[in-house]
């Protein structure tokens, strides 16, 4: 069974590396969060214990986690260790020799010389590449092109905000936020077991609408990549419907990222008009009412399996050609 019980930063980052899986959405923290966060840290004292929320794992082998709950959180928090330790000249930090303090919470240098990232994304991610290399620094084998979207301008946003943060602070100073953040904030820490009967994409569902709630679009994704297992079908036609969801929302944040004025809500309602037809009511939350609560349903798809999975392809496709007109 599952297990839950209070840690530290310096006791969940041990020997475990955290991936934030694909039905996530990414990053998507501001100014307001972050000052938030900053503030909870800057006006701790030191000894003192700061309950800082749940952080929910799906376990996936021995070493790697899947972040269901808790990303945003755990992002800007190694955000932050990275700057602090960009600015910490010693190479001793809280008693730890620097190098395995990066060892521990960012990357680990490996035989083959590929960095093994302690936290962040699979590699057809768009988000990767921005992070490992803008945010991690890792000079990677192959110079690829990464897509900029609205979640690397979160991840962006966030790395400058910490760096201006701690700009002027003395090595005392950036010792003890390093002390602070690792060992006196206090996670309530959740493992969900492959013996547990509970499906990670519900459970992400239903905790993410906390904090900074999530958009319709983000909770759609998720939705349409549940529904991929629960299908019938052949392996490689349901992975080819995942692939294909994937490689649409990657689409439409990369243009949402270039139209930074667009709401993502706005984009989907007016695309869900666009596909079925103006036959709508007038309210702010009709498209999410109807993708939610009446198409994209886990009773359609157990009543309705063959004509649904037809229908989701369709709306897939026809989503990823119209998300190339936005701009």
């Amino acid at each position: 069974m599952g297990n839950s019980n209070l840690k530290t930063l310096s006791e969940i980052f041990n020997e475990k590396v955290f991936k934030v899986p694909d039905y996530q959405r990414g990053y998507s923290w501001g100014e307001q969060q972050l000052e938030d966060l900053w503030r909870d840290i800057h006006n701790l004292a030191l000894g003192k214990l700061h309950y800082t929320g749940m952080l929910t794992v799906d376990i996936q082998n021995h070493k790697v986690y899947h972040v269901i709950d808790g990303q945003q959180r755990l992002t800007s928090l190694i955000i932050f260790i990275k700057n602090i330790l960009d600015n910490f000249d010693g190479e001793w930090i809280s008693e730890i020799k620097k190098d395995k303090v990066i060892d521990k919470y960012l990357y680990e240098e490996t035989q083959n010389k590929n960095p093994q990232i302690k936290f962040g994304y699979y590699e057809d991610n768009p988000s990767f590449y921005f992070y490992k290399t803008t945010i991690l620094n890792i000079k990677d084998k192959v110079n690829k092109n990464f897509e900029t979207t609205l979640y690397t301008d979160n991840l962006d946003f966030s790395n400058n905000f910490f760096r201006k943060k701690i700009k002027k602070k003395s090595q005392e100073e950036l010792e003890e936020l390093f002390i602070k953040i690792t060992n006196q904030l206090k996670f309530n820490w959740y493992e969900i077991e492959k013996t547990d009967d509970l499906d990670e994409y519900v459970i992400f569902e239903t905790m993410n609408n906390r904090g900074k709630p999530l958009s319709v679009l983000e909770i759609l994704k998720n939705r349409l990549i549940y529904i991929t297992t629960l299908f019938d079908n052949e392996d490689n036609e349901k992975t080819k419907l995942r692939d294909d969801i994937n490689d649409v929302w990657k689409t439409i944040f990369e243009y949402l990222g270039k139209d930074k004025k667009m709401d993502k809500d706005f984009f989907l309602k007016y695309h869900v008009v666009m596909y079925w037809g103006n036959a709508f009511d007038k309210t702010e939350t009709f498209h999410k009412n109807y993708l939610l609560n009446a198409f994209f349903t886990i009773q359609k798809i157990l009543n309705e399996k063959k004509e649904i999975y037809v229908k989701a392809f369709d709306f897939i496709e026809k989503f990823e050609k119209l998300s190339k007109k936005i701009v």
